[in-house]
């Protein structure tokens, strides 16, 4: 056990001291070493908190919860990323579509409220409610204007 952890150590510090990795070759390093995902983490953390709080608000939790879904997400589908795009519209677009699911669930609609008093309003929400066909309607009551009309 003491051994992984100096690995682990040993690995981040390598980390440190090595010129930054690009997309791709960080990547690699994950699919080799799952501890390497850190760097990827630490690379977008903050940019993907920003980019998601923008589109969600600013409830920190909410953004969190995201961003966590984000590199889940991104983590567990790293063998299906063709390196030939770039990793960053390619995580973007993960946290994109996450913030808009998120949205749909959420979307607090303005509903308004069916405990009107006035009989007018009243009366237009039982016609609204009833059953009734309401081209039939009107159709009806043109045929009547012209019997009216040709009557007169």
């Amino acid at each position: 056990m003491k051994e992984k952890n100096l690995y682990f150590v040993l690995y981040q510090y390598t980390l440190c001291m090595s010129p930054p990795l690009s997309d791709n070759e960080l990547i690699n390093e994950t699919l080799k070493n799952p501890n390497a995902y850190a760097s990827i983490v630490e690379k977008y953390e903050s940019a993907l908190l920003r980019y998601i709080g923008r589109m969600v608000g600013d409830d920190h939790e909410i953004i969190e919860d995201i961003a966590q879904e984000v590199f889940i997400k991104t983590y567990r589908s790293l063998n299906g990323y063709n390196p030939k795009l770039k990793f960053s519209s390619w995580i973007y677009r993960i946290a994109h579509n996450l913030c808009i699911d998120y949205l749909r669930k959420n979307n607090k609609k303005n509903h308004a409220s069916l405990d009107i008093e006035d009989e007018e309003s009243q009366s237009l929400i039982q016609k609204i409610a009833s059953d009734e066909n309401v081209s039939q309607n009107i159709a009806t009551h043109e045929t009547r204007q012209a019997v009216q009309t040709i009557i007169q």
